[in-house]
């Protein structure tokens, strides 16, 4: 472990702690002192595998670590650690400063950073001029409580609770919050709430990235499940428009649709169409060139059956080039997909 490069004995470790934990934990200890800072840091982050209680007290020393780099390292895998001394110092911090009543949450800012919140890894750097230093501070902290606090403590289920700040003064700061310890914490009931209102993290397109993390807490089943759903309840409005809570999710899934999935769109596109509303002609063909490459590739000769219109008074142009376009990447996927099938067949 003592020998080769940073990145061989990063993988040594991660490998132990596939199997051996507590062994990969003792191994890092053994070599922690001899190591410099940017090192420490950096191989800390293989207890991120395996990771649990157990580690605990190894990153509570490390948040007394001289490197900063060290200190926030240590500090971020605690956070991943539901029942952690340092979530619940968290949870005793932010506690006094929300209240809920009358079905509403009242917010009183942190006053100042303190020397304890530092160490557990607030940084009064990272300043949001439009939330302001204070309310800054409490978006760090409230994104460090896992979120089923709230639910749990003030009964009410988070569906509900995204509901309740919609309008808030701190709404985005709330919903930015609960989307970071919801994937902290990989509690999948907010996860699928929070992606429900998937359409607000697009709006506010700066944290795309956080509705991106919620799905990567979801098995596949489940992401097709929410993709559904949301594509049901949210008929009115096509999905290849950004205003649809479907939309985001489609074009930042990890997984290629299933044929439900496929089919649902298909037909929500020819409809649209098809009855007579003015399309967006950006939105809709930059829309298309995403889903090209989401969409089942075993869909294709239905997609042509449904898709292959003709250029109208109604239907311009400009809308018949984009789907053509789509029928053509979606036939190169299905031509390649059925090649390989056949080649593989054969040998």
């Amino acid at each position: 472990m003592e020998n080769g490069s940073l990145k061989a004995r990063k993988n040594l470790l991660k490998e132990l702690r596939q199997s051996e934990p507590e062994k990969g934990l003792k191994q890092l200890q053994h070599i922690w002192s001899k190591e410099k800072a940017q090192e420490r840091a950096s191989l800390l982050e293989t207890l991120e595998v395996g990771l649990s209680i157990e580690d605990e007290t190894f990153l509570e020393d490390a948040l007394d670590d001289k490197s900063k780099l060290v200190r926030d390292a240590a500090a971020r895998l605690l956070l991943q650690i539901p029942e952690s001394k340092l979530v619940k110092r968290m949870i005793e911090r932010v506690r006094p400063l929300l209240t809920f009543e009358n079905n509403k949450i009242e917010v009183i800012l942190p006053s100042k950073c303190t020397l304890e919140m530092i160490k557990d890894g607030i940084d009064e750097s990272k300043y949001i001029p439009a939330l302001g230093e204070k309310a800054s501070l409490l978006l760090q902290m409230l994104a460090c409580v896992p979120p089923n606090i709230w639910s749990d403590t003030w009964k009410k289920t988070p569906r509900e609770l995204i509901k309740i700040i919609e309008n808030h003064q701190w709404g985005k700061l709330f919903l930015e919050a609960w989307a970071t310890a919801t994937f902290r914490s990989k509690n999948i009931t907010w996860a699928e709430a929070l992606l429900k209102s998937s359409v607000r993290f697009y709006q506010n397109s700066n944290r795309i990235d956080l509705m991106i993390n919620l799905l990567t807490i979801l098995s596949r089943d489940q992401v097709e499940v929410l993709i559904l759903d949301v594509l049901q309840k949210s008929s009115q409005t096509p999905p290849f428009n950004s205003a649809n809570p479907a939309f985001s999710l489609l074009i930042n899934t990890p997984y290629i649709w299933n044929q439900e999935i496929s089919q649902s769109v298909i037909s929500s596109i020819k409809s649209y169409i098809e009855s007579n509303h003015q399309v967006n002609n950006w939105q809709f063909t930059s829309a298309l060139e995403k889903f090209s490459l989401q969409i089942d590739a075993s869909m294709y000769n239905e997609a042509t059956d449904n898709l292959t219109l003709e250029t109208t008074e109604n239907i311009p142009k400009s809308v018949i080039d984009a789907i053509d376009n789509f029928l053509l990447k979606l036939q190169f996927r299905y031509e390649m997909i059925t090649a390989l099938n056949n080649n593989n067949v054969e040998t």
